[in-house]
């Protein structure tokens, strides 16, 4: 879980303010996972949920009941404050050996998603998402590198009008 935002809460109130905002979040998120998992702070705005044997219909559940706790905290604070989270969510099944790693880095591929498309969002990890965008992000550095070394030669096929004897335009 990631806080959007929260660079705006320490520029406008204060770290020490945003320090006490992420107590209350991490505390809310205590409450709604007693007994449930472990709620462990990450670097900066962000939070890692860990939780054993969780069937979708509830980690959607509390997914949900997460994303309400900006609203929950804004009054707490008298509505001093404004954010809005994103959620990644990543199941790993008992057969699965994954390091921790791993999971850390599919959550944050899930979570990244989930703030591509928009505010309060909630997304699973999906590999063969994660797999293309890779595909991707690795054809957009090679781009890049071709371009750094000025490695594109353009080559123009001319368009020629044969009943007119002469040269009407080109295609690179």
């Amino acid at each position: 879980v990631t806080i959007n935002g929260f660079d705006r809460i320490n520029e406008l109130l204060g770290y020490s303010y945003g320090n006490g905002v992420l107590k209350k979040v991490g505390m809310h998120f205590k409450e709604l996972f007693h007994l449930k998992g472990n709620v462990y702070k990450g670097r900066a705005e962000d939070f890692l949920i860990v939780c054993e044997s969780m069937p979708y219909k509830h980690a959607m559940f509390l997914a949900t009941e997460i994303l309400n706790a900006p609203e929950i905290i804004k009054k707490q604070l008298n509505g001093k404050v404004t954010f809005d989270l994103s959620i990644g969510i990543d199941f790993v099944h008992f057969n699965q050996n994954r390091s921790l790693e791993e999971l850390l880095t599919s959550v944050t591929h899930a979570r990244n998603t989930a703030k591509e498309n928009g505010t309060n969002k909630i997304c699973f990890y999906n590999e063969s998402t994660h797999l293309k965008k890779k595909e991707i992000q690795s054809l957009e550095e090679d781009l890049v590198d071709v371009v750094e070394k000025k490695g594109f030669n353009i080559v123009y096929q001319p368009f020629y009008e044969i009943e007119r004897g002469q040269l009407s335009g080109a295609e690179a």
